[in-house]
Parts: C-alpha cells; sequence; structure tokens
C-alpha cells in the first residue's frame, strides 16, 4: 500500500476592489488601492503598462502629482497559482486657471451698439461666468456668452454702464480677471433749435441751442 499523500489547494487571487479612476489638481496627493482574496506573495503596481520602481505593496501614493504624472494605473498581483491583473484606474490632473488675456480696461460705447468682452484662460476643465457690477450675468434676448470666454451685450443701454468681470474656475481653484469699466453715452437729441434773428452789420448776435446726450457742440 502506498503512503498518505497529502495535497494541498492553492486558492486562486481574486480582486475584490479595484482600484478608482480620480481627478486630483496639481500639487495634490493621490492614491490607489487593490484589494483581493487568495494567496497573493507580490504586488507590483504599473503606469500605462510598465512596472512603477518601488511600487510593490497593495497602495500607491504620489505625494505631489503633476500633469507628467496623467495616466492609467494598475496592479499585477502575482501568487503561486500565477498573476492577475487589476483593471486600469486613470488619474487625470487638473491645472489650476489663470487667466492669458484679460478684457480691455475701459470701453466707451454709444447707446445701441453692441459690445463684446473676451477673456482667455489656461488650465483644465474651466468654467466661465461673467459679473456685472458684482452681479452673475445671465442670457437673455439681449446678452450672450455669460458662461463663455466671449461675452455680447445687444442693444447696449444706460442700464449696462458699469464695471464687467469674469470669474474663471475648475474644481482646483479661480482666476478673476480685472474688471472693465464700461461707459454707454447717450446720442445727442435736439430739444430746441436755435430761434432766427437778424441784425445790422457790426451788432453782436447770441444764438442759442438746448440739447440732450453725451458729446460737444461745436457750431
Amino acid at each position: 500500500t502506498t503512503s498518505p499523500a497529502d495535497i494541498e489547494v492553492l486558492e486562486q487571487i481574486s480582486v475584490t476592489s479595484q482600484p478608482a479612476s480620480k481627478n486630483v489638481c496639481q500639487g495634490a496627493s493621490a492614491s490607489f488601492e487593490v484589494l483581493a482574496t487568495g494567496q497573493v506573495s507580490g504586488w507590483q503596481w504599473q503606469k500605462n503598462g510598465v512596472d512603477i520602481a518601488g511600487a510593490l505593496s497593495a497602495n500607491y501614493s504620489i505625494s505631489a502629482v503633476t500633469i507628467a504624472d496623467t495616466g492609467l494605473y494598475r496592479c499585477v498581483l502575482t501568487g503561486p497559482c500565477g498573476q492577475v491583473f487589476s483593471e486600469a484606474a486613470e488619474l487625470r490632473v487638473d491645472l489650476m486657471p489663470v487667466i492669458s488675456s484679460q478684457p480691455a480696461a475701459t470701453i466707451e460705447i454709444c447707446e445701441g451698439n453692441q459690445m463684446v468682452l473676451h477673456t482667455a484662460a489656461q488650465g483644465t476643465n474651466l468654467s466661465y461666468q461673467w459679473y456685472f457690477n458684482g452681479n452673475p450675468v445671465a442670457d437673455n434676448v439681449n446678452i450672450s456668452g455669460s458662461t463663455a470666454p466671449w461675452l455680447t451685450v445687444n442693444g447696449i443701454t444706460q442700464a449696462d454702464e458699469g464695471i464687467y468681470l469674469c470669474r474663471v474656475d475648475n474644481s482646483c481653484a479661480a482666476a478673476i480677471t480685472t474688471g472693465t469699466q464700461v461707459w454707454v453715452n447717450s446720442p445727442v437729441t435736439i430739444a430746441d433749435q436755435p430761434d432766427n434773428t437778424s441784425a445790422c452789420i457790426g451788432d453782436d448776435i447770441s444764438l442759442a441751442v438746448v440739447a440732450a446726450g453725451d458729446g460737444f457742440f461745436p457750431w
């Protein structure tokens, strides 16, 4: 008869919690974790399919991410029955907004005309909001682009005179443009025409006109 033989059944590795994709602001920390059952003897994290030196545990952390850390991260788990790959998690790095083009400091425009303001910013996942005298601007029949880099006001009136600025933000921070002072000039209207008059040669005469609006009145 043969002697009894011990048979050890080795448990296959099974990943029970996958690393999660995430958006992280530049300079912040980021970490990934993988959980598994079975006999795990080793872990190796990879970025874009390439081993990361020293990343040999169930957790992998980056203390201060940069744009160069953007990519896909996964863990290779090793056991006596072979290797198992976790799902890949995407790390997306958001850059803080920076105003790269300021709108004009001052705009003088005639009532009834179209006014356009523009700003530009660098960063990722940016959102825009224009403000007028400290209050958020909303699109309406005369206004478009209140949440875009270009703000357009059609048929501008005296009520639109004031200070405009734009707030640009993302999940990391906000940047605000310098204020644009907008002056709206009213059209000149004549309320009282000069009167006809007659005078002798050498006499002084006086003519008068009554007008309203912004401007000057050369004779």
